[in-house]
């Protein structure tokens, strides 16, 4: 351990002895970074310190105002850490741990992150000023029961999480009593026209907006509106899916209903736009691809040179569907037309 001000001064100077022993201390603190339990009382932009005590290398900033934390001394977890916030700046942020299985903290001042290793896996926590236990979001992966959960937390409070967990070929997208809610209000969908869910398993069925507040004045169906419902009641019937006897044969279940076609061809032998009707839906999509840099080989991690590619993730296609809600509304109301006609004979 050795320090120097790295400042000869004349007296010092006086002969080659004395010249000589102050050039070998000051070359002593070079080659030790000015290592020792306390700072150097004399400080230079951009000087080392090797801080035997926090056990960190430091480093003065450009100013010569205050120390920089650049990465354990002895190698144990803690990261590099690297200056951020232009110069003079005394935050930084961590590239990362130093060993493996560690617990790394990363510091940008305002913004702190920190993985932590527990019994069942490593936490990642993102926030604002941990260290005094205020805001943050937990992010865990459970390797007990191969879980990723998403939980922001004030000040040590947890609020509901989110989890994805995947149980026996199943992802479980979950909270904790709370809803899962949409980042704005009617304005994103779940699913599209190239990308359906299966099947929907629900407790109760959807709940649509129907506020007079929203609407326009429910006007009456046309005499060609009755028309068309009373024909596409008639329609209903039972069909199977074509994937579904592909896949099963004779065990593929039969459905009710019809088809969008027929009901677009009922909507225009009565003289109306089948699309200006909100239970008839069509959507199309391009092809979709998605382009990959090359990759050189790294033949120590068994990564072979591949050159660059181009991906198809979508083919182009299109699909008609129903609104069944709509649709059974229009049907409901031309099965009422006729009923009343029935009732209104002598």
């Amino acid at each position: 351990m050795s320090q120097a001000d790295f400042n000869i001064t004349t007296a010092e100077a006086n002969t080659g002895a004395t010249m000589r022993s102050m050039i070998n201390s000051a070359l002593q603190a070079l080659a030790g970074c000015s290592s020792g339990a306390t700072a150097p009382t004399t400080t230079y932009p951009y000087q080392f310190w090797a801080d035997t005590t926090s056990g960190y290398l430091k480093m003065r900033d450009v100013n010569n105002t205050t120390w920089i934390s650049l990465f354990k001394l002895d190698g144990s977890a803690g990261g590099l850490f690297c200056p951020i916030g232009g110069p003079g700046s005394t935050q930084a942020f961590a590239v990362g741990g130093l060993t493996a299985n560690s617990d790394v903290t990363i510091n940008t001042g305002a913004i702190l992150f920190s993985a932590i290793n527990t019994t069942n896996g490593k936490v990642l926590r993102i926030g604002q000023s941990m260290l005094t236990g205020n805001r943050y979001c937990e992010m865990q992966y459970d390797i007990s029961n191969a879980c990723f959960t998403v939980q922001p937390t004030l000040q040590g409070t947890g609020y509901e999480n989110i989890k994805l967990c995947q149980y026996g070929g199943n992802v479980i997208i979950g909270t904790s009593g709370s809803s899962m809610l949409p980042g704005s209000d009617n304005a994103q969908t779940n699913g599209s026209g190239s990308y359906r869910w299966s099947a929907i398993y629900a407790g109760s069925g959807s709940i649509n907006t129907s506020d007079a507040r929203d609407k326009t004045p429910v006007s009456p169906l046309t005499a060609g509106e009755l028309t068309a419902a009373k024909q596409l009641s008639a329609e209903m019937g039972t069909y199977q899916f074509l994937a579904s006897v592909a896949a099963k044969g004779n065990a593929a279940r039969r459905h009710v209903g019809m088809t969008v076609q027929r009901a677009i061809e009922i909507m225009q032998s009565n003289g109306l736009d089948p699309f200006a009707y909100g239970f008839i839906c069509y959507d199309k999509w391009d092809d979709a691809f998605v382009s990959h840099p090359a990759i050189e080989a790294d033949p120590a991690n068994g990564v072979e040179a591949k050159a660059a590619w181009r991906e198809q993730t979508q083919t182009a296609g299109d699909r008609y569907s129903f609104r069944p809600d709509e649709l059974l509304m229009f049907i409901a109301r031309g099965i009422d037309a006729r009923l009343a006609a029935l009732e209104a004979k002598p």
